[in-house]
């Protein structure tokens, strides 16, 4: 890479002297993509990440259990409580016990909590877009197999949520 702002030379020059480096660049993406999305909802709707990522998931998988939803934001199950108290607060989600384990709740959007999806999820996308932009259709392609074999490929990661 030629004529990098200083900014991007430093993060290069980093990486190179750090052990860390896959994970450091893995991280830096993320929150590159997630904290000004994550800013703009706070700001505007009043809505967490965590609270995201739970209306996220309802939105995509429909209803699920709690314990589902950490694992598939990779978030500890304290964060993911906190986050449904809350929506479940502001009539954004329903709970509803289940038949053979009262412990357990199936949890879903409301359509007041479907509509705060729809709202926030364009500050998701906007940075999505921004941050894939250089990338060609196939580099994108490729991105996301090595992203699913890195996650899917061997450590279950799934046991520290």
């Amino acid at each position: 890479m030629t004529d990098q702002p200083p900014w991007a030379q430093m993060i290069l020059d980093f990486m190179e002297n750090t052990p860390l480096r896959d994970s450091y660049l893995i991280s830096l993406w993320a929150n590159a993509h997630s904290a000004p999305a994550v800013r703009s909802i706070e700001k505007e709707f009043d809505t967490g990440r965590d609270e995201f990522n739970v209306m996220f998931t309802l939105a995509a998988r429909g209803p699920s259990l709690a314990s589902d939803i950490c694992i598939l934001n990779s978030r500890p199950k304290n964060s993911i409580s906190r986050a449904v108290n809350r929506l479940h607060k502001r009539g954004l989600l329903q709970r509803e016990p289940l038949k053979n384990d009262l412990r357990k709740e199936m949890l879903s959007l409301t359509e007041a909590g479907q509509q705060m999806y729809e709202n926030t999820l364009p500050a998701f996308l906007e940075r999505q877009r921004e941050l894939l932009a250089p990338l060609e259709y196939e580099e994108r392609r490729m991105l996301e197999s090595l992203m699913k074999k890195a996650l899917l490929g061997g450590y279950d990661w799934r046991r520290d949520f």
